[in-house]
Order: C-alpha cells, then structure tokens, then sequence
C-alpha cells in the first residue's frame, strides 16, 4: 500500500506568509499556517529590501536566508499542527512577487529595481530539492516557486486568476489585491490584463502609528454607534491591540461621514482618538490615500483600456472578508458604479490558487498556458496614470 502524500501550497506575501498543507490524493486541507514574513526586519515594503539586496554587505545573501527561514518556519507549522510526518511532504509550491521570486533564487534583482523594472529571470526555474534552496524541514521535497507575468507581477497575481476563475468567465471580471504591492486584474477567458501598484504597507497595517496586520487583538470592523460613539470588534474578541487594514478604511469612512476629515484628506484635528491609547494620525491618513489612490488609479487605466462594463470584483488579500464593501466603495476602492451584491471576498486567493495549482495537473497546465496569454499593463509607462493618481487622492 502505498504512503500518504502531501504537499504545502504557500503564498510568500510582503508582510506574511500564509499556506495550507494538503493530501495530495484526496486534495483535502489538513492545515493552514498565517506567519510573519522574516524579511520585515529589512523593510516593510518591496523596494527597501531590494535596496538592501543590491547595496548592502551580503544583502542578497541574508534576504535569501530570510526566505528559506520563513518557509521553514510555515512547514514546521504545518507539521505540528497536522502531525504530519516531515518525509511524507513531497511537494513545497510557492507564489508571490517578482522581488520574492528573485530573493527565493538568490538572483539579482538589478534590473527588477531599475527602469523598465523588467526581470532578466525565466519565467520558469527547474524544480529543486528544498535542501538545494537552503531549506531545512522536508529537505527532499520538490521545491518550486513560480515565476511572475511581468515587472513586480507575480505568480501571486497568477495564482488569484486560477481561484477566482475568472480565466474561465464570459464576462468581465476585476480582481483587488489589498497588499503592499496591490495588484489590479481585469479580463475574461478571451482577454486579461494585469498591473501592478505600489500600494505601500498601509492596508497590512504598516507605517499607520496603531496599525497591525489582521491578526488576534487586531480591530477588524468599526460601526458607528450615533454620532460619537464607535462600536468596535476585534480578531479573537479580544482587548484591542492596534488597527488593521480593514478597520482602517472603517474609521476613514466614519470621518469622512462626520466632517473630521474633508475631501483633500485634512484631518480636523492633528489626531484622533479611536479607543483608549488607539488613535490616528493625519500622517496615516496620508498614507491610507496613497494607498488607496494606487489602486483607484490602477483600475480607472485598465478599465479605460478595456472599454466592457464589470460584472463582478473580487476582492483578496490578508484581511479579506474583514473588509466592508460599502465603506471601500465610499473611499473609492470599489468603483462607484459597481453593484454591491457584486462583490466577493476570497480571504487567501493567492493561497487558494497555488494549492489548486499544486494538486492538478490540468490546473498547472492551464496556469502556464494563461500566463503566455496575459498582459502586463505597465502603469510607469502610461502617460495619463500620474492625473489619475492624483485625482484619486481626493474623497469627492
């Protein structure tokens, strides 16, 4: 009889790293791992660890340690929460960004750093032992970590299309990554175009003063409670610890709708207190606009260049269905012609789409067949992307 098998699909994010364990033959989940990407003490952004990958002492070498560390971190994880045995795990699949692939390889990101911001490596890196990369736990599996659709865009990017399936629809479909490298897509079976936005760390909870990323103790959602009065929830239900993302955008709707902050993003008073020691800056509203004007921007070119009304949006990225659709939609996330009842969460696409990579060959298959088929939108080259970013620092 033959030993169980099992692989771990991981989504290598800026700022954590999520994935889940599963049986290969059944294609079930037997676990799932949300951890801290080690790479944060090198900056909370992709461009601060290029930097450091390219101009400091051994840069690339620590960033790649970093790497491998951070996976074994997951798998350990995964091992102890399934009690799984270390030798039945045979496959390790990653995705994620351009710089993490980059870093993964100990490739030089030198020309991923410099314009036209275009990689030099393959699309597709042979499959390695894991110990031929520098991991640790499951030595002997196959390791691979896919390769991006052009510039920043990762296998991330690639990963999200093949979970929301929108490489199968007969409409047009957009998908928001929230994350510090936001990624818009838009496209059907016929057509897809994918850019890539320096969104910043702000909507994982990064450089916002009360900020952390969506984890226990984290508020996730703000109501407004009369005029003054806030109602709050927290991950874990739990004495509240900081804001993350989607509180964020909770308490930037809340406001807006009462006059402490006007359409430039002028807070009324240089801070405001949310729940005890918890209060916001006016230096986190600026990022929470730039942040959200990235995306705002990104899709206003795509959709410009697509000319077919949305269907449907769907929206991935660490705090997921924490988000209200309303309120992104107010801020102007969600475009403001979209219906509502035509938004969907998916708390771990990337995630969701390297397991289903992993466990069919029919899936990797159509993967790699898509990603010829994809355009990469390059939004430094196109002319009109700086007056729509800027047009969408405003809340009017």
């Amino acid at each position: 009889m033959r030993s169980k098998r099992y692989g771990a699909a991981l989504d290598i994010g800026t700022s954590r790293i999520e994935g889940f364990l599963v049986d290969l033959d059944s294609r079930k989940t037997v676990a799932f791992v949300s951890l801290p990407n080690r790479q944060l003490v090198y900056g909370s952004d992709v461009i601060s660890r290029l930097n450091v990958a390219l101009n400091a002492r051994h840069g690339l070498k620590r960033l790649h340690a970093s790497f491998t560390e951070t996976v074994d971190d997951a798998l350990g994880s995964l091992i102890s929460r399934s009690e799984v045995s270390t030798h039945l795990i045979r496959e390790i699949m990653c995705v994620g960004n351009a710089a993490l692939f980059h870093l993964a390889y100990s490739l030089s990101p030198d020309r991923l750093a410099r314009a036209p911001f275009e990689s030099s490596a393959p699309r597709r890196m042979p499959r390695k032992r894991a110990k031929d990369i520098g991991i640790t736990v499951c030595p002997d599996a196959r390791f691979e970590f896919l390769g991006g659709l052009g510039g920043f865009v990762g296998s991330d990017a690639l990963a999200v299309i093949i979970a929301t399936g929108i490489y199968a629809s007969g409409v047009v479909q957009l998908v928001i990554d929230l994350g510090s490298n936001g990624e818009v897509i838009m496209g059907h079976k016929k057509r897809m175009l994918v850019a890539s936005t320096s969104a910043g760390p702000a909507f994982e909870g990064w450089r916002i003063r009360c900020g952390m990323p969506a984890v226990r103790g984290a508020i996730e959602s703000v109501t407004r409670r009369g005029d003054r009065d806030l109602q709050f929830r927290t991950i874990g239900n739990v004495r509240p610890r900081g804001l993350c993302g989607s509180a964020l955008i909770d308490i930037m709707k809340y406001l807006l709708d009462t006059r402490r902050l006007d359409a430039t993003g002028r807070l009324t008073s240089g801070r405001y207190r949310i729940a005890g020691s918890l209060y916001i800056t006016q230096e986190d509203i600026r990022e929470l606009q730039l942040a959200k004007a990235a995306i705002q921007a990104a899709i206003a070119l795509l959709r410009k260049k697509f000319r077919q009304d949305i269907a449907d949006v769907f929206i991935t990225g660490r705090f997921g269905s924490r988000l209200s659709a309303k309120n992104a939609q107010a801020i102007g996330i969600i475009p403001a012609d979209i219906d509502l009842r035509r938004v969907h969460f998916l708390d771990h696409g990337a995630a969701e789409g390297a397991r289903a990579i992993m466990c069919s060959a029919k899936i990797s298959h159509i993967a790699r067949r898509i990603s010829r088929k994809i355009v990469h939108v390059k939004l430094h080259g196109e002319h009109d992307f700086q007056d729509a970013f800027v047009s969408a620092m405003s809340f009017r």
